[in-house]
């Protein structure tokens, strides 16, 4: 399974991969003609929208997908990265946004409109079990910086350094 959290109009993009695919998300004016494209592609049976989730039903999302996919063009930061990592899911994301930021250096980055890209980073992922293994580690790792004691400890560092 594929946990997706994406603007719905994005969803065209899944259509080339055959994969089961879970939209998590607030509805839009876009959700209808997005239902309406999944309709008519034939992709109700393997996509499926999810809206007004409880923030404490969200880790149970990520910890049941294989791979968490943000391509969202843009995002004031990507939170849900941080959260797919700590839940040990290999996140693929959009380049040229903050994304890349909140990602580190181990998740893969894809245009959003590249169509091959993303299946290609997919493919990555499910047929090399030592990448997607490296992935999980280092992704864990990476969102350690994003931690409350982390956060806490720079803001006080800072302070510090002021205060001198």
């Amino acid at each position: 399974n594929i946990l997706a959290m994406i603007n719905p109009t994005d969803i065209e993009t899944f259509t080339v991969l055959k994969v089961h695919i879970v939209i998590v998300g607030r509805r839009t004016g876009y959700t209808e003609k997005v239902e309406q494209f999944i309709k008519d592609n034939g992709l109700g049976e393997r996509v499926h929208i999810i809206s007004n989730v409880p923030f404490n039903d969200l880790p149970a999302f990520y910890q049941s997908a294989e791979i968490f996919v943000y391509p969202s063009r843009f995002e004031g930061f990507g939170i849900p990265i941080i959260e797919a990592l700590y839940s040990g899911i290999p996140v693929v994301a959009a380049t040229g946004s903050c994304l890349e930021e909140a990602g580190g250096p181990d998740s893969i980055y894809v245009n959003p409109d590249d169509i091959t890209g993303l299946a290609d980073a997919f493919k990555q992922i499910y047929s090399n079990s030592d990448k997607r293994k490296n992935m999980v580690e280092k992704g864990r790792e990476f969102a350690k910086r994003f931690s409350e004691k982390q956060q806490s400890e720079e803001i006080i560092n800072i302070y510090k350094k002021l205060i001198r």
